[in-house]
């Protein structure tokens, strides 16, 4: 069998890892299925690891960003009182629980079964453990990361502010049930606070439900050159003999990334963790510009 160039292999690799591949799509689900192709026909040993997948998350938090602060902000207008803090709470409830917590309250439609490739190589007793990873799924906002991260430094504040409009709403019906003049004032007051709410929660929902309508990001060097880097790795380490390994090495092609790094958490959670163990995540490998490195 004649060898293949390791430039023409790479060449390979990048054609399919530069194709969208937004989580859920029968793009993710080729990608995943070419990756296994090539581990299989380099003789490379792999195995999937499943986990419940989520793939309309963002979607489905940018539609709630668009729906309950504006009912928040009509129970304020016109004066629904203790109406306007239970949907307070729950708009709140919900992005939180999800987010935070990973408590699928409102992302839970679209669920599936999604895919991480993991790679182990070298004894599994090993003392010392290196996991490197990457992810092989692609991005559908429609931010870019900087942009997108002076809109998510906005959204503390307008979650501030959504719960002082829940509580608004009591006050504002307690002064008028008192016949006190402070209603006016409070009523006046809280629809000012409605207006800079709606903007950042508007802008954060549809920040996240029309980015899958566009063109979606190709994910070439988020993440799909880090993808073909590791698994020229894990082909050198194998020709090389990696029954010598003195190390445990796994190389990890997560999965649900862009969807709140889903499919990391849940090989993180999957498997028990002990001894001296190093992680590095590849990200924006091969792209112009400085180098970065992020610590956590």
């Amino acid at each position: 069998m004649t060898e293949v160039p390791s430039k023409a292999r790479i060449s390979r690799l990048m054609e399919v890892l530069s194709t969208p591949r937004p989580n859920g799509s029968r793009g993710e689900r080729e990608t995943s299925l070419e990756l296994q192709k090539w581990l299989a026909v380099h003789g490379i040993p792999f195995r999937i690891h499943d986990f419940r997948q989520y793939p309309f998350f963002y979607e489905c938090i940018g539609v709630w960003s668009l729906a309950l602060p504006t009912v928040l902000a009509a129970c304020v207008w016109w004066r629904w009182g203790w109406a306007s803090l239970l949907v307070a709470a729950v708009a709140l409830l919900g992005g939180t629980l999800d987010q935070l917590f990973h408590v699928p309250l409102i992302t839970w439609p679209g669920a599936r079964r999604g895919q991480n490739i993991l790679i182990e190589l070298g004894p599994s007793d090993a003392p010392r453990e290196l996991v490197l990873c990457a992810h092989y799924d692609s991005k559908t906002e429609l931010l870019d990361h900087r942009r997108r991260m002076v809109l998510l430094r906005s959204v503390p504040v307008a979650a501030g502010l959504a719960l002082l409009l829940g509580l608004a709403g009591p006050l504002d019906l307690f002064l008028v049930r008192s016949g006190l003049a402070w209603a006016g004032v409070v009523h006046s007051v809280a629809i000012v606070l409605s207006v800079p709410m709606l903007v950042v929660f508007w802008a954060l929902g549809i920040h996240l439900t029309v980015g899958r309508l566009i063109e979606p990001s190709q994910g070439a060097v988020d993440n799909g050159a880090a993808c073909a880097t590791l698994l020229e790795l894990a082909r050198r380490l194998m020709e090389e003999g990696a029954e010598r390994l003195e190390t445990r090495v796994i190389l990890a092609l997560f999965s649900g990334e862009e969807v709140n790094m889903q499919g990391s958490r849940a090989y993180v959670a999957s498997r028990r963790w002990g001894g001296d163990v190093g992680v590095v995540n590849l990200e924006i490998v091969g792209q112009n510009g400085p180098y970065v490195l992020w610590e956590r």
